[in-house]
């Protein structure tokens, strides 16, 4: 075989050639890692200044919420009535039932974006409160002080961590 089709020679009989000029200059991998300079930058940081690097590590963002996300379901309702007056809301994180009971009480926000400005903004409100937990698989029933609409359903939620019960 006079030229190499791959990385490395094969022998007559398929196998790779321990003679072949390409087979020691093969290696594991040819790239470096994306992340070795940034890897490298840290650890050049931390030796020669350790006390730039602690402020580089203070000066990171973290997002401090002060409400959990939740997801509109729809409306509670059984095989042929539907009752618009109470909602079924998933939590993000609460898995079962038992998880349910910090929520309960707790504030809901539903925030929209209406047409017309009022207020000085287009984003308005509508507010309500967890009422009980629905099923088994961490999902709560809600009641808002008005109902919520039809196009909401598959809407995201916003439920307050306050009043607290602690």
């Amino acid at each position: 075989m006079p030229f190499a089709t791959g990385p490395f020679e094969e022998d007559s009989d398929g196998r790779d050639s321990f003679f072949s000029p390409s087979f020691s200059s093969r290696r594991w991998c040819t790239k470096p890692h994306p992340f070795s300079k940034m890897l490298l930058l840290c650890l050049l940081l931390v030796l020669t200044s350790p006390f730039l690097f602690f402020l580089l590590l203070k000066t990171t963002k973290t997002v401090n919420r002060l409400y959990v996300r939740g997801v509109i379901l729809g409306y509670k309702r059984a095989r042929t009535n539907q009752y618009e007056n109470t909602s079924l809301i998933k939590l993000e994180n609460v898995p079962d039932k038992s998880s349910t009971s910090f929520y309960l009480g707790k504030k809901l926000c539903y925030v929209y974006k209406a047409h017309t400005k009022k207020q000085g903004t287009v984003y308005r409100t509508m507010w309500g409160k967890v009422t009980r937990a629905h099923g088994t698989s961490g999902v709560v029933r809600a009641q808002f002080k008005h109902n919520l609409p039809p196009t909401s359903i598959g809407g995201k939620i916003r439920c307050m961590l306050y009043p607290s019960n602690i």
